[in-house]
């Protein structure tokens, strides 16, 4: 089907919210936020005050979920309050990886530099095999070659900084493992991390979660992606993860929780009870729950019986407790 719907102005905009059954009380108020934040963005958080289409129901495609009218009563400040719900909680999600992130530069560094100042530039100081997988895009080249392309690519970019040119003035110009940590991209630590050996993968997880080597690759890849999501905008709350954490391990406990229900996994509540356990290991201290149990305060209620109350991530995460229904695991997504 060809696309026909016209451009609308912000005043059509709020005509057709309100028209669709949306209370919409301070009309120049809505009108700025959809000028601010855009119809379309805006319309994924009023997305589940929508009403749903009954199983047998016609829809338009596999992934439309509700009809075009808003449930009885449902208010424009619902789906502005969810919005920043959501931009609270990648915020939260951010300061949670910066604090990851920086703890992983430095074990890396400090165990793969143990066995050579310059591991990362040799498959010799690496894991061979996991090296050699051929790369996602380039099935003609390999994972490492690709990774040290990249990696080079990024050093010439980073040049201009005190303490590169430093290594470049007065040594050979290669960067010991503990400073090349530094210039790494998250997505890049997490990928040198992958290629490392067995026994210093866990060294580097055992120190950082208490798991091995292989689950905390998985981890990384997870909470990488949800960083990235966050440092782009996107919207977190309600989605279904691209990388997912898989099966919980029983040195972990206070993650074990998630094994009871293989969808939690998928979910964003699982990055934010990864997050929460990460940064208390990291941290030795709690902050981030508590500021947590602040964002998860935010999420506004819903006459809607399948998104109707606050979910209690934060309690959830502090007492470790099974996933239960709510807003984030329940509400189907906006179809994009």
């Amino acid at each position: 089907m060809r696309y026909t719907k016209p451009h609308l102005t912000l005043d059509q905009q709020v005509e057709r919210l309100s028209g669709r059954g949306l209370q919409v009380g301070d009309t120049a108020k809505a009108r700025r936020v959809l000028e601010a934040v855009g119809y379309y963005r805006f319309s994924a958080y009023a997305y589940p005050f929508r009403v749903p289409i009954p199983p047998s129901g016609a829809r338009d495609t596999t992934v439309q979920y509700r009809t075009d009218a808003f449930v009885a009563n449902a208010r424009f400040e619902w789906a502005e309050d969810l919005y920043s719900f959501d931009r609270a909680l990648r915020l939260l999600i951010l300061d949670a990886v910066e604090t990851i992130e920086i703890a992983l530069r430095s074990k890396i560094g400090y165990h793969l530099g143990a066995g050579d100042p310059f591991g990362h530039l040799s498959r010799d100081h690496l894991d061979a095999a996991k090296c050699d997988r051929p790369d996602a895009v380039d099935r003609t080249r390999t994972s490492y070659d690709t990774w040290r392309e990249r990696f080079s690519a990024h050093l010439l970019s980073s040049s201009s900084e005190d303490f590169i040119s430093h290594h470049i003035q007065k040594y050979d110009g290669r960067l010991p493992i503990w400073a090349a940590t530094e210039i790494m991209e998250f997505g890049q630590l997490v990928r040198l991390f992958g290629f490392m050996r067995d026994a210093d993968q866990s060294r580097v997880s055992k120190d950082l979660a208490g798991v091995s080597g292989a689950v905390f690759v998985r981890w990384m890849k997870t909470a990488n992606y949800a960083r990235n999501i966050s440092a782009h905008h996107a919207r977190l709350w309600n989605r279904t993860l691209t990388y997912k954490l898989g099966r919980v391990p029983e040195t972990a406990p206070d993650l074990i929780h998630l094994n009871a229900q293989a969808h939690s996994r998928s979910r964003t509540y699982a990055v934010c009870a990864l997050l929460a356990f990460l940064t208390q290991r990291v941290r030795s201290e709690t902050g981030w729950i508590v500021a947590a149990a602040r964002c998860d305060g935010r999420i506004p209620g819903s006459a809607s019986g399948d998104t109707g109350d606050a979910h209690g991530l934060s309690r959830r995460v502090a007492d470790s407790r099974p996933v239960g229904r709510s807003l984030s695991l329940s509400a189907r997504p906006h179809p994009v």
